[in-house]
């Protein structure tokens, strides 16, 4: 299915992502403007592709709207940002202007978007984005935890040299920013050797906690040893002192997401949180999947409420399709009213 511009700018900017050779692998539609992650094609003398993140304005932008695209840009380990927007950066306002030109934001405007597209020569077409936008991605994350690329990203994997447990990785980080509408900081991106979790989530609105998360592919369940508890625990020491000065926010849970679990994580978690004081949460892919499926079609403003600690019990040793159900049922009772 392909994502239908529903504005003749959005056209545009979609003809120049395509002229530029995007390769799209992210897409996160809000209400004043589009997301869109991807690779470009790389620049002599390099021989690597860059990560980019692109955002198509729907309105004029604001110093709020660049602080916040810059914060989520930096979140994401991204080599390079552009913002393609209809107005002339001199007809800005000088906040605006002046935090483009801080963050190092690449601003186009529709003029200068246009006569690029036109000396391309390359045929107008609309970016195939919903395969890779935060509803996508949950609904293929069990398919992807258990080491197997989805038929719709076969192709667009093999270009882009991917494999099944940096899509999971990818995805996983979607459900969070997008779907639950947290701010997450990525840690250990792509790194094969160097082992780090894969990202922090800070949940800082209504109750300030934040919680690491980690990602394990398995064709069955993740077999956690003895050594993965005492690594956990190295990794948690290392990041609460890092994470309460950077965010002023403490990190109470320690999110371990795979298709299954196995070995003694009963114990594995007692030897966490004696250690620690953190809990370790045993979430199976699965039940995050259905849970941002869910939480991708709640208003942003109901968003806001959404506080996983309800399902984060340390009477369920892993995470329970009931705690998960009742958790839905009762937030939408209590929301309704908002809806």
């Amino acid at each position: 299915m392909n994502y239908l511009a529903t504005s003749q700018f959005e056209k545009l900017a979609h003809s120049f992502l395509n002229a530029i050779h995007l390769e799209v692998f992210g897409y996160y539609p809000y209400d004043h403007c589009t997301d869109i992650l991807g690779y470009l094609p790389p620049q002599a003398p390099f021989k690597q592709r860059f990560r980019v993140m692109v955002e198509i304005l729907k309105t004029k932008p604001t110093m709020s709207i660049i602080e916040s695209f810059n914060k989520i840009s930096r979140a994401s380990e991204i080599e390079h940002v552009m913002v393609l927007g209809e107005y002339n950066i001199d007809a800005l306002d000088p906040n605006t202007k002046a935090a483009i030109l801080e963050f190092r934001i690449e601003y186009l405007d529709k003029k200068s978007i246009a006569e690029f597209v036109r000396k391309s020569g390359e045929p107008s077409e609309t970016l195939a984005l919903e395969d890779f936008g935060a509803p996508a991605l949950s609904k293929y994350l069990e398919e992807l935890s258990k080491q197997e690329i989805p038929d719709v990203m076969k192709k667009t994997a093999e270009k882009l040299d991917l494999q099944a447990w940096q899509i999971f990785e990818h995805a996983t980080y979607s459900i969070f920013q997008f779907c639950f509408g947290y701010t997450v900081q990525k840690l250990g991106s792509e790194k094969l050797f160097e082992h780090e979790p894969e990202g922090v989530v800070l949940v800082q609105d209504h109750v300030g906690f934040s919680f690491i998360y980690e990602c394990k592919t398995a064709r069955e369940s993740y077999h956690m040893t003895s050594d993965h508890g005492i690594r956990y625990c190295d990794y948690i020491e290392k990041k609460k002192p890092y994470v309460k000065y950077l965010y002023n926010c403490e990190l109470q849970y320690y999110v371990i997401i795979a298709p299954s679990f196995s070995g003694n994580i009963r114990e594995r978690r007692e030897q966490i949180h004696q250690r620690t004081n953190v809990l370790a949460v045993f979430l199976p892919s699965r039940l995050l999947s259905e849970l941002a499926i869910w939480a991708c079609a709640l208003p942003s403003q109901v968003k806001r409420l959404l506080d996983l600690r309800e399902i984060f019990k340390i009477s369920d040793t892993e995470v329970s399709e009931k705690s998960v159900r009742d958790y839905m049922q009762n937030f939408e009772e209590r929301t309704r009213h908002r809806y």
